[in-house]
């Protein structure tokens, strides 16, 4: 599936942008020009914006401010709950570990650049937003605001608790030299702790909090919201069948070892060249649907401790090379490398 973010995401990332102080008044002009896009486009509530036309709005915002946070700064004024019914739904949830969940179901409402989901480990609890085969140090910017987003608002939902994040990572390196001024300031919105090159982008909560009731947790509203967001969930995410399909056969096959691309297309009542036109209606192709599976499979399989040997065996490489060539396309170092960290 195409990583996008949705209009209403985008104009709120920008307009918090061109208010900011130095922002020229055509900034928005500006930004349009170089992406393409049109007033008319922005009131198209329908419209998917690229992330690549997110990203250069970030890279034009940045160099014109000459800020080399300005995606984490935007993120930190993003206030999810001005997204009257994916915004609100989280204050609802139960707990935090509910609210990553929550997020989780209708996440691509808003993004589809990558996907939370919670990580608990006895170093600590995470949320963690997978963004496997994306270019990190490229599209940093819209990381940055994503996880600053999450930052800020756990600690929205969890303003009784005191402290609810104490730390969050990046995969990509630090851009260059950061001022005193603007690495404390990353570090006052993530609980004191930012840590770059990380092996995933995640915020970290504060010890025994994600399953505390949150202090405006409302079952019933939230009942009354996520029935909505179904409705609008199951128009936009239709053309999602497929993949979740696709990629459902490829995992098991790659699991008894009886990958290929007819066994797939059997599973799924059609054709080799039907399985690849249809696809490719998609933007996406058997081979990256592969890749992705045995990607997010090797992350599963290493966090259970299996050995590198043993796991490119399950993914049906046929020699540890063509599996390293693999895991330093994913990672950009070879296994031998590769630090399990707690987040790995």
């Amino acid at each position: 599936m195409a990583r996008t973010v949705s209009v209403a995401y985008f104009k709120s990332l920008i307009d918090i942008i061109s208010k900011m102080p130095d922002a020229p008044e055509r900034l928005w002009c500006d930004i349009l020009g170089r992406t393409g896009l049109t007033y008319e486009d922005l009131s198209n509530p329908k419209l998917r914006i690229s992330l690549q036309n997110m990203t250069d709005s970030f890279d034009l915002a940045s160099e014109v401010l000459n800020d080399p946070i300005i995606g984490f700064k935007a993120g930190c004024d993003f206030h999810v709950y001005s997204f009257v019914r994916t915004g609100t739904i989280f204050a609802y949830s139960q707990s935090l570990a509910d609210a990553v969940k929550v997020n989780s179901d209708y996440n691509m409402l808003v993004e589809t650049v990558g996907r939370s989901r919670l990580k608990r480990s006895p170093q600590g609890d995470y949320m963690i937003w997978d963004t496997q085969g994306l270019d990190q140090a490229k599209h940093r910017h819209i990381c940055e605001a994503v996880i600053a987003g999450y930052a800020v608002t756990a600690t929205w939902l969890g303003w009784g608790f005191g402290e609810s994040v104490v730390e969050a990572g990046f995969c990509h390196p630090q851009a260059g030299k950061l001022s005193k001024e603007n690495f404390d300031f990353m570090k006052q919105i993530c609980g004191g702790n930012i840590r770059f090159s990380q092996s995933n982008n995640y915020i970290k909560f504060a010890d025994q909090i994600v399953d505390r009731e949150l202090p405006s947790h409302n079952p019933e509203k939230m009942q009354q919201i996520r029935l909505s967001l179904d409705v609008i969930l199951s128009k936009v995410s239709g053309h999602n069948e497929l993949k979740d399909k696709v990629f459902l056969h490829i995992s098991d096959h790659v699991k008894s070892g009886t990958l290929s691309e007819l066994n797939v297309a059997k599973k799924l009542g059609m054709s080799e060249r039907s399985l690849r036109r249809e696809l490719a209606a998609q933007g996406l192709s058997y081979r990256q649907c592969v890749d992705d599976v045995r990607q997010m499979l090797c992350q599963s399989y290493m966090e259970t401790g299996r050995s590198l040997t043993e796991i490119a065996v399950i993914l049906g490489y046929n020699d540890q090379a063509a599996f390293t060539r693999a895991f330093k396309r994913w990672h950009g170092v070879p296994p031998s490398k590769y630090k399990i960290k707690v987040l790995s």
